[in-house]
């Protein structure tokens, strides 16, 4: 993944997905596992941007997509 975040490489995502992603989204966007996924969530590196409806956790996708690209 390239470390430079653009508006454009937010769009992409935009255009890919809603703004509220799954679990298994956020495994999609980020090229790992959703055990990695769930890792990141316990250790809570994920609950600036995640919130539950239920039992069911979603993320901010634009939120997300920032992380990623901040944490590399």
């Amino acid at each position: 993944m390239d470390c430079s975040l653009t508006d454009d490489v937010v769009a992409d995502y935009a255009q890919q997905y809603a703004p509220s992603i799954s679990l298994k989204q956020a495994a999609e966007i980020a090229d790992v596992s959703i055990l990695t996924i769930y890792d990141w969530s316990s250790r809570g590196e994920l609950d600036a941007f995640k919130s539950r409806r239920g039992r069911r956790v979603r993320l901010v996708r634009d939120e997300f997509v920032r992380y990623l690209f901040e944490s590399n």
